[in-house]
């Protein structure tokens, strides 16, 4: 969340997210039911470029590039939402990894400025965001720690 939000101080953005069944009960909220997974959708009209992410609902809450989809991550989510997403979303260029959001976000101070760490010993909350960038662009990274 917070890339995406960074991404959208400097460039405009479009994105879709939610849930994709099947549906399960929750075993923490009795009348709320559980999605298998999650997805987010980000077409960036400046680079005319659509990224996709499907995330499971497991126990795993660190970032996978697994996770990214590409083009068949977004028929995936209109084949089990029913929903079709617009053709600018759908006829933009499905980069193969994420990379073009750490080459977006890399410039003129732009991590900083919303308070992204680029060093793994800086609170979760800050260096977690960095280390989905280096990730997404098939960089290694030294996994965030989490700390209370």
């Amino acid at each position: 969340e917070k890339v995406i939000a960074c991404m959208g101080q400097y460039h405009r953005a479009l994105v879709f997210a939610g849930g994709l069944g099947p549906f399960s009960e929750s075993k923490r909220m009795r009348d709320v039911s559980r999605p298998e997974a999650f997805f987010k959708v980000v077409f960036v009209p400046s680079v005319n470029q659509t990224f996709v992410w499907i995330f499971k609902n497991d126990g795993i809450k660190t970032y996978s590039e697994r996770d990214y989809k590409s083009l068949g991550g977004l028929l995936e989510i209109e084949q089990k939402s029913g929903f079709r997403f617009p053709d600018a979303v759908r006829h933009a260029t499905f980069p193969s990894d994420c990379s073009m959001f750490k080459v977006l976000l890399d410039e003129k101070e732009r991590l900083a400025s919303c308070d992204i760490a680029t060093t793994s010993t800086a609170h979760s909350f800050k260096y977690g965001p960095y280390f989905l960038l280096q990730r997404c662009a098939g960089q290694q990274a030294a996994p965030p720690k989490c700390q209370r």
